[in-house]
């Protein structure tokens, strides 16, 4: 063998030593690295089945566009392989999607499940329902039959009926339930915090209905108009209680207040809708459990306010879990 041939092997083990030295400082400055942070991309759509000038699809600050708010957990663009749990959380009335991080609590909440997290315009008072006035908006099908498959291909969400949930407040809390139970199939678990209400065909709802969604539209609104005659088929089939059944293999929270905190001061129009609430969470959880249901239920102090909600939605991730 050659002297030129013998020092080119014995320098082998030098360069493999440099080579593994210099993979092992890479791998470490990756690991040391931060987590990219959150963030929130806005998806837009424009929906003939929804006219934005019409009740019932009215958007917030006049907007005509609709909005989805897509909050991404730390770390989606640094992991392009994995996937994530999806959690779709529906606004109240007199909201929009940008309600739920614009509030420090509740963003804090909604970045702690971890997940991709889904926050779809609703209207004014849009009651996550197919309209059967004559043009009203089909708020379902956007939000069943558009944004889900949307979703589903622009991100990557987990596969699995465990890993997919629906959540919302007061209007988007009965939005919730009714979501859940029409795509039992997708949605393993429901959060349901002051759902407003669970027995769309009770007689506080009928009664109360066209008083609360007349002012929070600005313009009358009558019952008939989302859900037809109360005793109809239409409204019995879109009312959370008559088919709770649905639920029997989903998880399930349900939270209501009923009474002030005693520093209670964020106060409105819309507090005395929350002793109604605790009224009828009890039968709806008992009707639930029947039907084979997990069902936990969070009963506390606090209006229809979104310090009572913000308390519940804490709850919610950090005791019960939004996935399982």
């Amino acid at each position: 063998m050659s002297r030129g041939r013998r020092s080119r092997l014995r320098s082998w083990p030098a360069a493999a030593l440099l080579v593994a030295g210099l993979l092992t400082t890479t791998a470490a400055t990756a690991a040391a690295l931060p987590e990219s942070p959150p963030r929130t991309d806005v998806l837009t759509f424009d929906d003939p089945a929804i006219g934005t000038t019409a009740p019932g699809g009215t958007l917030l600050h006049g907007r005509t566009r609709l909005e989805v708010d897509v909050r991404l957990p730390a770390g989606y663009d640094r992991h392009p392989d994995a996937t994530y749990p999806v959690l779709y959380l529906l606004h109240g009335a007199q909201n929009e999607p940008r309600t739920w991080t614009d509030r420090p609590e509740l963003r804090e909440s909604i970045d702690a499940t971890a997940a991709i997290v889904v926050m779809p315009d609703a209207g004014n008072v849009g009651m996550y329902t197919n309209w059967r006035a004559p043009g009203g908006p089909r708020w379902t099908d956007f939000h069943l039959g558009t944004v889900i498959p949307r979703i589903e291909h622009d991100f990557r969400v987990r596969p699995g009926h465990e890993w997919h949930t629906v959540a919302g407040v007061s209007m988007g809390g009965q939005g919730a339930l009714r979501y859940a139970e029409l795509a039992s199939d997708y949605f393993g678990s429901v959060a349901a915090l002051s759902p407003a209400l669970p027995d769309i065909r009770s007689p506080e709802m009928s009664t109360l209905f066209p008083l609360a969604m007349g002012a929070a539209a600005g313009r009358v609104v009558r019952y008939e108009d989302v859900w037809g005659p109360v005793t109809g088929p239409y409204a019995t089939s879109m009312n959370p209680l008559d088919q709770v059944a649905r639920l029997r293999d989903t998880r399930m929270f349900v939270s209501a207040g009923g009474f002030p905190c005693p520093d209670e001061r964020d106060t409105n129009v819309f507090g005395i809708a929350e002793p109604l609430i605790r009224l009828q969470v009890p039968r709806l959880a008992d009707t639930a459990r029947a039907a084979g249901a997990d069902v936990t239920v969070r009963y506390d102090c606090g209006l229809h306010s979104w310090a009572e909600f913000g308390r519940a939605l804490h709850q919610a991730v950090a005791d019960w879990g939004m996935f399982g």
